[in-house]
């Protein structure tokens, strides 16, 4: 059985993966939108030195129209 996944339970900051599947979107298409434009709809990823990508939780909530203390 999969595990399910809400908002509350995700960390602050987010694999490509998981900002990608919690938009219903391809991992491809927000690494794209990074490359060319810079950002995803507005959220600008946080880049390690090892070159990963994490997004932070707060600004996948403001992309879904949720609500951010």
């Amino acid at each position: 059985m999969a595990r399910q996944t809400t908002l509350d339970t995700l960390p602050d900051l987010l694999t490509t993966r998981e900002f990608a599947v919690t938009q219903r979107c391809a991992e491809q298409t927000v690494r794209k939108n990074y490359c060319t434009k810079g950002h995803h709809h507005g959220a600008k990823p946080l880049k390690q030195p090892s070159g990963r990508l994490l997004w932070r939780k707060s600004d996948l909530l403001k992309l879904l129209g949720e609500e951010v203390a």
